[in-house]
């Protein structure tokens, strides 16, 4: 869900697909509306599904329970696996070797939306007004710090060469979480 492969369709299917072009109760709008099939807006609102899900607070709570309900040779997921897995899923950019012999980044646009999403999530279980067990404000927290730290890595490479609008959104995402993590410590002083 959360690799882009599963999201590759021909150019040839993409330009049959249409959009909903029925008026009624609800869609007035849609008549006016673009006349090509919205598909990143499509595969955000799944992946969004997916990881409104996980970072629910009762989720999150359940996993931590899991562990306590476990026999001892059982090994169930827990919290920082979830966060791990996801992490490293959502923000495993790889570089292509480009024509001049050097390593290219550039994200697709799924891959941008799904890291801003994510970044969401974290940022939300930081700063957010919702009640996530401390582990979980704590790994957030930490994952923030990690991303912060690949993305100076990412940029800080000189023999990688990224595109305008990669560079761009690690740009954004950097200054998101010095934000968040900012915003986090002062929210959060006794």
């Amino acid at each position: 869900l959360f690799n882009e492969g599963a999201f590759q369709f021909s150019p040839q299917l993409l330009r049959r697909l249409g959009p909903d072009r029925w008026s009624h109760w609800g869609n007035e709008r849609a008549a006016m509306n673009r006349v090509e099939y919205p598909l990143n807006e499509r595969v955000l609102a799944i992946q969004r599904t997916a990881l409104d899900h996980l970072f629910d607070p009762s989720v999150l709570e359940r996993l931590q329970d899991d562990a306590l309900q476990a026999d001892k040779d059982d090994r169930p997921l827990t919290v920082a696996e979830m966060f791990r897995g996801l992490t490293d899923g959502v923000w495993n950019d790889a570089a292509t070797d480009g024509k001049d012999g050097k390593k290219t980044l550039q994200s697709s646009v799924i891959r941008r939306n799904l890291q801003r999403e994510y970044l969401k999530d974290l940022t939300g279980l930081v700063v957010g007004s919702s009640a996530p067990p401390a582990d979980a404000r704590s790994l957030a927290r930490a994952h923030l710090k990690e991303i912060s730290g690949r993305i100076d890595k990412t940029l800080g490479d000189k023999a990688l060469t990224v595109d305008e609008t990669t560079r761009a959104h690690l740009d954004e995402c950097k200054e998101r979480i010095a934000k968040a993590l900012n915003a986090a410590m002062t929210a959060n002083e006794p």
